[in-house]
């Protein structure tokens, strides 16, 4: 029975994880902080978006703790209903999903001959990534696009240059 919790646990918090991650890019920083994020954009944009160097994170120390420490609140009580175990494995994806969608973001502005540069799956996601930085108004998400799914701001056709990862920096 614990196993099928920490499991259904995993589901739910990954999907939850990747609707944060939305909420964060979405709202955060195309609303409340757009001055910074237009930055962003247009520092890696068209031939740019790609670049050796090196790459300054947008995700401010103070957002990662907020966001930690508001889920490590919401964990701990999701624990004392459901037990520590389920807790704990919640708390655990929502870090995971904070930090490996930074780790993301950064590797595919800043290449450097990773083994996961290599993979099939990597290049979907930066040509997801390419495709937002194109249009603003789609592909929220890096490492999942469950969120962009389900708020209708995925954009399929743009998965057509997966294999551009291997070829940047520079345009296709």
């Amino acid at each position: 029975m614990v196993i099928l919790k920490v499991v259904a646990t995993i589901l739910v918090a990954g999907a939850y994880g990747s609707m944060l991650e939305w909420f964060v890019h979405k709202i955060v920083y195309h609303r409340w902080l757009v001055k910074m994020h237009a930055k962003h954009h247009a520092e890696y944009h068209g031939a740019r978006f790609q670049q050796p160097g090196t790459y300054h994170s947008l995700q401010r120390w103070w957002i990662v703790l907020g966001v930690l420490g508001l889920h490590a609140l919401l964990c701990l009580g999701l624990g004392a209903e459901l037990g520590a175990v389920v807790g704990v494995a919640a708390f655990l994806v929502i870090v995971l999903f904070t930090f490996g969608s930074n780790y993301l973001h950064t590797a595919i502005h800043q290449p450097h001959r990773r083994l996961i540069e290599r993979t099939t799956w990597y290049g979907r996601l930066v040509a997801r990534h390419r495709a937002h930085h194109i249009d603003s108004r789609v592909n929220f998400t890096v490492s999942s696009r469950i969120a962009d799914l389900m708020f209708d701001t995925f954009r399929a056709g743009v998965e057509s240059g997966a294999s551009f990862a291997r070829a940047c920096p520079g345009e296709r």
